[in-house]
This record gives C-alpha cells, structure tokens and sequence, in this order.
C-alpha cells in the first residue's frame, strides 16, 4: 500500500454502511459499532463531521469529530471533540490515522473550530499533533471521564485564540456523557 493510494473524503448520510464496517473490523464488536451509529445520528453532537479512508474502493479508517463546548468559555467559541478515529488491522501501521487527521483538522480550521479534544493513548495521539493532560491547560474532562488516567485527556489548539483563556470543563454530547462510550 502506498500513501498515495489512500483517499480521504468527507462522509455523507450513505456512508454510516463504510464507517459500521470499519468500527467491526478495528474493534471487532458489533456493540461499538452501534455506539458509533448513535454518535452520528445524537442531535445534541451536530454538526458531526465524519472522514472516511478508502484503498481502492475498500473503506480503511475514518474519523468522527463531534461538536461540543467548554462550560466557562463564551458560547460563541467553537471546539470539537474526536471519537472515535478507527483504522482496520491491516493498515494500523500506515499514515491512514495521519491523513484523516489532516483533513479533519482543515475542515475543522474552515469552519472556525478552536480547539479539539480527544481521550486515548498518548503515545499515539502525540504524534497526531495533540497535547497530553489537558487539564494542566485549565480543560477539565467531562464528568464521565473524572475517573479516568488524566494523560489520556488531550487537546489539540487550532487556532492561537484557542490558546487563550483556557478554563472550564469539556460539555459533550448526550450520548457521548454514558460511561458505555468512553469504554476503551
């Protein structure tokens, strides 16, 4: 497989079918796959914007970025939150993750979004241009993640406005705030 070969396009409604396929094949659970399935149809997430990998004609990897808000920051700021970004076995050790993440962040950066956040490994999401513990930066997770190892609770500043005033606590939504979710 060549980087090359890997296109990357905004998901539409008909594309749940590629985004269910890979969340089995990454995950190897249909249970995931129905979360993820109710992530993007939550109306308390939109806008939700999905990335999809293709080889060929074959889906590889995607990314879903769903909206949210800092509680403490004005409402009119803009931040986003990524969950999940899946990639099939098969292609985990390519740049498929890299490329979603690029055009996921262009599109974000277009529609005026400051920040994104993100709770995984910090090893793997460093690399992708986030910051571990974003609590130290005055962001504290949602209360579903109070719990949780506090390095894996990231952020990504995309524009230097959302480098500034940093407090308050990520508000996700709905269905993003039922512990099943967060269930890594």
């Amino acid at each position: 497989m060549k980087e090359q070969e890997i296109k990357i396009l905004q998901a539409k409604d008909a594309d749940l079918k590629h985004i269910l396929f890979v969340d089995k094949a990454a995950f190897g659970s249909d249970e995931k796959a129905n979360l993820t399935a109710s992530l993007i149809k939550d109306h308390s997430a939109q806008p939700v914007i999905s990335f999809l990998a293709f080889d060929n004609h074959n889906a590889v990897g995607y990314a879903i970025f769903a909206s949210a808000k800092v509680e403490g920051w004005h409402q009119s700021d803009h931040v986003s939150i990524l969950a999940p970004l899946a990639v099939i076995p098969e292609y985990r050790n390519s740049e498929v993750d890299k490329l979603l993440m690029e055009e996921g962040i262009k599109k974000l950066k277009q529609m005026g979004t400051e920040m994104v956040f993100v709770f995984g490994d910090p090893e793997h999401y460093k690399k992708l241009g986030f910051v571990p513990e974003a609590e130290s930066f005055g962001f504290a997770p949602p209360p579903v993640l109070a719990d949780q190892r506090r390095e894996k609770w990231m952020v990504q500043a995309l524009t230097l406005k959302g480098l500034s005033k940093n407090v308050g606590t990520l508000v996700t939504s709905e269905f993003m705030n039922k512990n099943e979710f967060w269930q890594l």
